[in-house]
């Protein structure tokens, strides 16, 4: 992968990862703004000494966790909801295979990714192939086979076609 394909790469998936929100959500989650030290600290603390972080208004009260278990926030909330509803036991059931099927997950992502970057990657090395031996063939063309030798003007006519 050269330079410019991991630029090309690259380039998108930063606009669509810095986004005002992003920035602002970084900016609360970690005390900076508004300004909080509270909030590090609480996370220092062993989880029995915690103190209640405060949360938005509620959406209602319900006793089934939030179907939207693609976001963070919706597998923070089933994470809760099991916790409170099933044994210890099965709670490290639960874990594991969730543990198993986001690994998968993010593997299977990146496999993808990687496989578009490099058909990416292959078109751009085709295209770039095809066109050189063109300019070549065309010269050859003209000379007979054997050895080409570029003169000045030659040069030009290159850079022209």
């Amino acid at each position: 992968m050269t330079k410019q394909d991991f630029f090309k790469c690259f380039y998108p998936t930063w606009h669509k990862a810095f986004t005002d929100k992003n920035v602002t959500s970084s900016c609360s989650k970690t005390g900076l703004f508004p300004f909080n030290p509270a909030v590090v600290l609480n996370k220092l603390k062993p989880r029995n000494q915690r103190e209640p972080t405060p949360r938005g208004p509620s959406r209602g009260a319900s006793s089934s966790p939030s179907a939207c278990w693609d976001s963070p926030s919706g597998r923070r909330k089933l994470r809760a909801f099991i916790n409170q509803k099933i044994d210890r036991k099965s709670q490290k059931v639960i874990k594991i295979l969730s543990d198993n099927v986001q690994a998968k997950d993010s593997q299977l992502t990146l496999e993808r990714l990687a496989n578009e970057q490099a058909v990416e990657a292959l078109r751009h090395e085709k295209k770039r192939r095809k066109r050189g031996k063109k300019l070549i063939e065309q010269f050859r063309a003209e000379e007979g086979s054997g050895a080409i030798l570029f003169s000045p003007g030659k040069v030009r006519a290159a850079l022209e076609l």
